[in-house]
């Protein structure tokens, strides 16, 4: 197995059909075109050989004109540089370190070691070129010659019952306290550590650029925690680094946890699709020196359309500081120490920290 037959796996766990594979040298990016529905994206597979700076990035953007229907990701099993993240950032596609082809890849391995009791099915061996056909639901087809076809449906069916894990406390009382406090202006009164499930969703959604030279697509792609107690929603800054939930939790606090669930998967869905849109509205400013000369350029971004393409992954479990103040409630991940809701007592101001 190859570093394209690597990422081709992690994609097929995901229930993309392998479409196109265009494997170059050792110390050469390779091309992998993936296809879901109608969800195409064209990955440059960069092996860790390959020095990736800013310019490289550049070039293999301009690589993927060919297919402007397609959306775009890099792969690489390197370490980038900040000036190559930052170009593909700025170029609208998302950017695959070795961490996160890592956790991706392992996470597809794991399934097929050891499958998970809540999915019937289990993706095959990715295929070099795959035949894709559209299907009511999950099923494989036998194709020309006998070999096998995937269908629209996913070859790993999201589930929302398929616990992943709990993420781990790194924030202390008293740190939560002092967020609390800067978030509602007042002083901390009770602080109180709760176990609650969210959902694990990634979304995918093309968004347009203006610029100055003009517009263009781009595709925009993320993953967001939203919560199956208060419908509070999370932005993923880094992969997650889930444990065994009975290793922070008895079972009698484990069954509470995942009682307080009373959000529905397709509520989490609904709630992942409206923040993708209402977060791909902004202005993102460029700057770039042109000799003795500094432009500042200011491109536009907005959703094209409302389409949106949404991934259950799963549920985890979240550690939430529930800090009570003098002027209100608010609510800390005690894993990325975010503050995810600030509830204001009556007659008091609503501070921007928090978002509901």
């Amino acid at each position: 197995m190859d570093l394209v037959d690597a990422v081709a796996g992690v994609f097929t766990f995901q229930g993309f059909s392998v479409v196109e594979a265009n494997r170059r040298g050792a110390n050469e990016a390779s091309g992998l075109l993936v296809r879901r529905g109608a969800l195409e994206i064209a990955i440059a597979v960069v092996p860790s050989s390959v020095p990736l700076d800013a310019r490289a990035v550049n070039d293999l953007l301009e690589a993927f004109a060919e297919r402007p229907a397609a959306r775009r990701l890099i792969a690489y099993a390197g370490l980038p540089t900040s000036a190559a993240r930052a170009s593909a950032v700025e170029a609208g596609a998302p950017f695959w370190d070795r961490e996160r082809l890592v956790a991706e890849a392992g996470a597809a391995l794991l399934s097929l070691a050891d499958p998970d009791p809540f999915a019937p099915t289990r993706p095959s061996a990715p295929p070099g070129f795959a035949e894709f056909t559209t299907g009511s639901r999950a099923q494989v087809e036998s194709g020309p010659q006998g070999r096998r076809r995937a269908t629209l449906a996913p070859a790993r069916a999201a589930d929302s019952e398929a616990m992943l894990g709990a993420l781990p406390v790194a924030l202390s009382a008293e740190e939560a306290k002092a967020a609390a406090q800067a978030a509602l202006k007042g002083v901390a009164l009770r602080c109180d550590l709760e176990w609650v499930p969210a959902y694990l969703l990634d979304y995918h959604l093309e968004v347009e650029v203006r610029t100055p030279r003009g517009e263009e697509s781009l595709l925009s792609s993320g993953s967001v925690l939203v919560s199956a107690s208060g419908r509070e929603v999370e932005d993923l800054e880094r992969p997650l680094e889930a444990v065994e939930p009975e290793s922070l939790l008895e079972r009698d606090a484990l069954q509470k946890a995942l009682g307080r669930r009373h959000v529905s998967a397709r509520t989490a869905r609904e709630r992942a699709r409206e923040e993708a849109l209402a977060r791909t509205v902004r202005t993102v400013e460029q700057v770039s020196d042109r000799g003795a000369v500094t432009v500042i350029e200011r491109h536009a971004w907005r959703p094209r359309g409302n389409l949106v393409d949404v991934v259950l992954r799963g549920t985890v479990l979240l550690p939430l500081f529930l800090v009570e103040t003098e002027r209100g409630i608010a609510t800390v991940n005690a894993s990325s120490g975010h503050v995810l809701r600030v509830a204001p007592f009556a007659g008091e101001a609503t501070s921007p920290a928090g978002r509901a």
